[in-house]
């Protein structure tokens, strides 16, 4: 793993600012993901959104119960979480019959007693995530031999199937991104080798804030530099649209599993802000 995510920014090192933002960009692009589908005729997945507190939003696909889409971001960052507060949320995946849930949790979340309650109800801290975060100074200059292209609603279904085949999910969810392009506050791009659709990437703006996400490329077109260039590319874009930082998260490299997603954020410039644990009901 390249030395510069040794050592995460968790203490008091990370600006308070960045780190509501890590939490805040993620959970606000999601919900609104989640939106447009449940607000579509295509909504198969039976894509749901609530609310569970001031400026959080959770969400859930009831026809697959998988902890990866009923999934909470952002709880107690900026407002301290109350046990009200995870009662409701726990109510909202039980009515909706949804057991598989996860809470992906700040280690900035407050208050301090938040993992206790989490543990009391059934949850148990699992895997983690890595959050990344940069400033759109300076964007990196990537090579591809990718033609790389920001595409609207005529290419949201290829979009939408690259990610379906790259993280195997069924069908069904190939909308949840499909609906993602052209629509407000999002930018979808797609990466041509010659005129086939073979690397995603996706890119949310909430002010002067960018989250980047839905990044994949298909097996035979790995190895090219598509997903870097992909970085790359929204890196500009988001500065050129006004924003100051850049949010985006991973999951954590291990011996055993190794992360190229990583390693792509680190050579674009992206700081590890912290690992996230996500905590999931046994």
């Amino acid at each position: 793993m390249d030395d510069r995510s040794a050592a995460p920014a968790t203490g008091s090192a990370l600006d308070d600012d960045v780190a509501r933002w890590c939490e805040l960009a993620e959970q606000r692009a999601i919900a609104d993901a989640f939106q447009a589908l449940a607000a579509s005729d295509a909504n198969a997945a039976g894509a749901t959104v609530g609310t569970a507190g001031p400026d959080l939003s959770i969400y859930a696909l009831t026809a697959l119960d998988l902890s990866f889409f009923n999934r909470v971001v952002g709880l107690g960052v900026g407002v301290p979480a109350t046990e009200a507060q995870v009662d409701a949320m726990i109510a909202f995946y039980d009515g909706l019959d949804q057991r598989n849930v996860a809470i992906s949790l700040s280690p900035r979340a407050q208050p301090s007693e938040l993992e206790a309650w989490l543990g009391e109800r059934g949850f148990t801290s699992r895997t983690k995530w890595v959050k990344c975060w940069r400033t759109t100074a300076e964007p990196p200059v990537v090579a591809t031999d990718l033609r790389i292209e920001e595409v609207g609603p005529a290419e949201g279904e290829a979009f939408g199937s690259i990610i379906e085949t790259v993280f195997g999910f069924p069908p069904v969810v190939t909308p949840l991104s499909a609906h993602l392009a052209g629509r407000p506050g999002w930018h979808v791009y797609l990466g041509y080798d010659g005129d086939q659709p073979v690397s995603a990437a996706a890119m949310h703006i909430d002010g002067d804030v960018a989250w980047l996400g839905f990044g994949a490329t298909l097996e035979a077109a790995r190895g090219r530099g598509g997903q870097t260039a992909m970085f790359a590319r929204r890196i500009a874009d988001a500065g050129a649209h006004g924003c100051r930082l850049v949010i985006t998260e991973t999951g954590e490299e291990t011996p055993e599993d190794p992360n190229p997603s990583l390693h792509n954020m680190l050579r674009t410039g992206f700081q590890v802000a912290y690992l996230r644990p996500n905590w999931a009901r046994t």
